[in-house]
């Protein structure tokens, strides 16, 4: 161990003020070739021997950075260690390190994708960071803030954080004012404002060549990515040759967030020049990592569905899974951010509506270019080129604004209250208008879609019924692709939820069942079944006698249970779900026993073994899935045909 430390440590013993010295000692041989471990285990053993509990407290969460990178949940685990500690401590908020240790548990948070607990987070640190005049960590949580407020689409309030940071301009360093403008670069290209993104770029990439801040291959992203929103892909290509042979000799970097922004970038210009097989090559490694992205995780989730689909099936798939998390997280925390913070939510709804606005004055001014074209094939050409950025193409992107404007903004009785029109004659001229355009089937997303054009050109108040019936007409291009997309969605949800061979949901599909039940049940008990004698069956029979065994098990399961608390999660081995109190709960368990013994092969009666658990929410299934996999191999031992509820053996 370094002689130095030593000393250090050794004066610590009789000065506590050394604590600081001591954590920025092991903060800069971090990612050196020393073991640091064994210098935060000697600070904190000697902080515990001299009685320092905040010195002991940040040595715990000292151990979250050395192990962040290889296994996140020990991590996590000790900076909770680190963050009990600290809450034990008189007026701990102040202490040296709790901003450290908070912002600890933000990364975890953010990397786990548990985003309202970031936001929770991020709240707590900025007040703390800006009572104490902490300009460093202030910087540090407005920047984590600006990010996480991109991911759920408050892009107003990210760019007033930022406007605050600028104000503050003295006490920001080279690279934070690099970081600042990269940031106005991606708030603007959410917004789709490319002359303020061309603007901006241009700027860093002087300054980055003045102030060698940034690596290249960074700055050479953000250019691919502001040349696309402005149709410029011919330039972008000069900077996708070189990004790409710069990430061949950067490949080895430990940082994937710079490297995932790179790849983005990458996959990004294939996909705008239509060349989807080498688009799937970079979305495919964007992927796994896809929570490391800052502030374009849905975003890029999006586009990956799109690119994986021809692709790669399986991975279509669990992108789907991943971004219907994402999803839920998403209004998860807009929940926690419109509780804390009413001006957020006024500002929210404000701006959504101002959004919306904004998109109809864009159609209309589009009408008037379309007026002045009559060839077909020229019109097609611009309706693809504009129409679908001033709507937005995607499903994903219409699905959230959709799901945002009814829950953050106008909702249907705030609209009734503006008396900008009349809502059930709206609705009706809607129905109207998609029949007399001969329009796609009506269906939620559609009606909403084209609901929220209406109310747009109603509240411009500048538009005719005919006029409207032909915006209706040229927003269909658009609109009818996202239905189509809709229900491929559905489709394969369904798919992959589903257990191919019995059509019961599968253990994808479990933690789905499982959760939906919650939404009506205060506690659930989980059921491990499993087939008794199947090898039996399969070797004495066939495998198709087995199978059909396993279709007429999950069907006697169904009947019992109802199809939405049956899983097969592998092989004979079905989970079971069950919405009850404790004295309904045997007559149902003999019923399922019955069912099943009611299936024969030959001469042979079906019998099955199970083991009951209690789940009083979601966070409890592993758990007991673990008791009720002990309660069926009691059953199995003690002669199966059986269940075991609670301690009886039936």
């Amino acid at each position: 161990m370094n002689e130095e430390f030593l000393n250090i440590i050794e004066q610590y013993k009789t000065n506590k003020d050394l604590i600081d010295k001591i954590r920025i000692y092991i903060l800069n041989h971090l990612y050196t070739n020393d073991d640091i471990t064994q210098y935060i285990t000697l600070f904190g053993d000697t902080a515990k021997l001299i009685g320092d509990d905040v010195g002991y407290a940040l040595s715990r969460g000292m151990l979250f950075w050395v192990y962040h990178g290889s296994d996140i949940e020990l991590a996590h685990k000790y900076n909770r260690e680190s963050l009990a500690l600290y809450h034990k401590i008189n007026d701990y908020s102040n202490k040296i390190g709790y901003l450290s240790i908070l912002n600890n548990e933000f990364i975890y948070n953010n990397y786990t994708g548990t985003l309202h607990e970031s936001y929770k987070i991020m709240c707590e640190a900025m007040q703390i960071a800006e009572e104490n005049k902490n300009i460093n960590y202030y910087f540090v949580y407005s920047i984590n803030g600006i990010y996480l407020l991109l991911d759920l689409g408050l892009y107003d309030k990210a760019l007033e954080i930022i406007n605050k940071l600028e104000a503050n301009n003295l006490y920001l360093s080279d690279s934070d004012k690099a970081i600042m403008k990269t940031l106005h670069i991606k708030i603007n290209l959410y917004m789709r404002n490319k002359d303020i993104c061309l603007k901006v770029v241009k700027e860093l990439k002087e300054y980055n060549e003045a102030k060698h801040v940034l690596d290249d291959y960074i700055i050479n992203a953000y250019m691919i990515e502001v040349l696309l929103i402005n149709n410029n892909e011919e330039e972008a290509a000069q900077y996708v040759n070189d990004l790409i042979c710069q990430i061949k000799d950067k490949s080895t970097l430990s940082d994937g967030i710079d490297l995932g922004e790179a790849y983005l970038a990458l996959g990004r210009y294939y996909l705008a020049i239509n060349n989807t097989k080498e688009a799937f090559k970079y979305y495919k490694l964007i992927y796994p990592n896809y929570n490391n992205l800052l502030g374009t995780k849905l975003n890029a989730l999006n586009e990956a569905l799109g690119v994986f689909f021809p692709y790669d099936k399986t991975l279509y798939y669990e992108a789907l899974e991943a971004k219907e998390k994402l999803l839920d997280e998403i209004n998860q925390t807009l929940v926690v951010v419109t509780k804390q913070d009413k001006k957020i939510y006024d500002e929210f709804s404000d701006f959504r509506y101002k959004f919306l606005f904004q998109k109809m004055q864009q159609l209309t001014a589009f009408i008037k270019d379309i007026n002045n074209l009559e060839d077909s094939n020229a019109l097609e050409k611009l309706i693809k080129d504009n129409l679908s950025q001033i709507l937005g193409a995607s499903f994903v992107e219409l699905e959230i604004a959709d799901e945002n404007f009814k829950y953050k903004g106008l909702n249907l009785k705030q609209i009734d209250d503006l008396k900008i029109f009349n809502l059930n004659e709206l609705k009706e001229d809607l129905k109207d208008s998609c029949d007399s355009l001969a329009c796609i089937k009506i269906n939620e997303i559609n009606l909403n879609c084209y609901l929220y054009i209406l109310i747009g050109l109603k509240a411009m108040d500048s538009l005719e019924q005919k006029e409207i019936l032909y915006m209706l007409s040229l927003v269909k291009e658009v609109l009818s692709p996202v239905l189509l997309q809709f229900e491929r969605y559905n489709e394969a949800m369904s798919n992959y939820r589903h257990d191919q061979l019995t059509h019961v949901y599968n253990r994808y599909g479990l933690d789905y069942i499982i959760k939906e039940q919650f939404n009506h049940a205060n506690m659930l008990y989980l059921l491990m079944i499993d087939i008794d004698n199947f090898k039996h069956i399969n070797d004495t029979y066939g495998h198709e006698a087995g199978d059909d065994i396993l279709i007429k098990v999950a069907g006697a399961l169904n009947n019992c249970l109802g199809n939405k608390n049956v899983a097969r999660i592998g092989g004979e081995e079905f989970i079971g779900l069950i919405p009850s109190n404790n004295k309904d709960i045997k007559d149902k368990l003999d019923d399922i026993m019955n069912n099943v013994r009611s299936i024969k092969i030959q001469n042979e009666i079906i019998s099955i073994s199970v083991g009951v658990s209690k789940m009083l929410s979601p966070n409890d299934f592993k758990e007991a899935k673990l008791e009720a996999d002990r309660k069926l191999y009691v059953a199995k031992n003690s002669g199966k045909n059986k269940y075991i509820l609670f301690i009886v053996n039936v």
